[in-house]
């Protein structure tokens, strides 16, 4: 059983722990109550649905520069559910590229992702820890053309290389 699916089948008691979370990262927070809890199984339940033999398929869209490189800046650490849901926000100026990739449960900020669904419960973001490894599947152009194929198979970190960030 994932932790997804033991939040999902008890979520009363882990309900302090989620309160805890949202206080924690300043979060407005409703009075906790049968609606709480209710909203706290319901997010667990949709993430776990997305749990397949212990890892999850994600997406991801960035902007990217034509010498891009996952291996000193790192795949990031928000991630959706569906690829229709990934949109680069805060991305350069440029062209962007969807990123399919496949994590271990492990490697998902369990509680940060449960987290944002208290704001919207129609929300699919999926927060990694910075020392995630990704294992990459696809990247394709918004147009749906392959695109970085090169980086296709291989696994990187969702954070930047430590290597690769000034001291």
């Amino acid at each position: 059983m994932t932790d997804f699916q033991a939040i999902a089948s008890d979520p009363e008691r882990h309900a302090d722990t989620m309160l805890d979370v949202l206080v924690g990262m300043g979060e407005d927070v409703v009075e906790e109550g049968e609606d709480f809890v209710q909203i706290l199984a319901q997010a667990a339940e949709k993430y776990a649905a997305h749990v397949v033999d212990g890892r999850m398929r994600l997406y991801r869209a960035i902007s990217v520069a034509e010498d891009w490189s996952p291996e000193q800046d790192g795949l990031g650490i928000f991630w959706c559910l569906t690829s229709e849901r990934a949109y680069p926000y805060w991305g350069a100026p440029g062209s962007h590229v969807v990123i399919e990739g496949e994590v271990g449960v492990d490697d998902v900020n369990l509680w940060v992702t449960l987290a944002t669904e208290f704001s919207a419960l129609t929300e699919e973001e999926v927060r990694l820890y910075p020392t995630a490894s990704v294992q990459v599947l696809g990247i394709s152009a918004p147009d749906g053309s392959p695109a970085f194929q090169e980086h296709v198979g291989g696994t990187f970190t969702a954070g930047p290389n430590s290597s690769s960030l000034a001291p």
